[in-house]
């Protein structure tokens, strides 16, 4: 069955395992503490660790495996290094606010055969970007496949500035309004030169 953790710590240490869990949803204001562990905490094929709460200690979602912040739309805070080889669940609606999943990571994050999916919950998005994750400055090695990138949109990594964006692609329309815009400027500053 699932873990739940509703409020308060659940703490591993040492060799403890729940690796028979399907599913671990660490609630709002709740704590998933594995920094005590021996090895690092892992997610297994088919277990899913999901939530708005806070998780302590480094973590590896091994292939088959997902990462969803959020009950719905909301945010998961990792304060450890991650390595994501299986899926970040990103959810959005352009009607809420915020609009989009954030895993927010206080460490480094590995993308080793990683897989961004985006799921429509409602609206569609509007905005010209949107942050989906956050690690330390610095901190990204790697870069994930996509799958169901909403309309319009792009996957960009910042590693400098610590962030993953959705950023919405201007319309071919936009760049020849502008081009045209540019040669009217400059035919009349031409004209008015004369």
């Amino acid at each position: 069955g699932a873990t739940t953790i509703t409020g308060g710590t659940l703490a591993l240490e040492g060799s403890a395992s729940i690796a028979t869990s399907s599913g671990i949803a660490v609630e709002s204001g709740a704590t998933f503490d594995v920094s005590g562990l021996t090895s690092t905490f892992t997610l297994g094929d088919g277990q899913t660790l999901a939530g708005n709460g806070t998780v302590v200690g480094a973590v590896i979602a091994a292939a088959g495996s997902s990462i969803e912040p959020g009950g719905s739309i909301g945010e998961l805070t990792m304060t450890g290094d991650v390595t994501i080889g299986g899926t970040l669940e990103v959810q959005y609606n352009g009607a809420e606010d915020p609009a989009v999943d954030l895993l927010t990571i206080d460490g480094n994050l590995v993308l080793d055969g990683a897989t961004f999916d985006f799921q429509a919950l409602g609206d569609p998005l509007t905005a010209e970007s949107y942050v989906f994750a956050t690690f330390t400055p610095s901190g990204l090695t790697g870069t994930a496949t996509e799958s169901n990138v909403p309309e319009g949109y792009v996957v960009t990594y910042d590693n400098a500035g610590g962030t993953i964006s959705l950023v919405l692609v201007p319309e071919p329309s936009s760049f020849i309004l502008l081009g045209l815009g540019l040669l009217g400027f400059l035919g009349f500053a031409k004209v008015r030169r004369r």
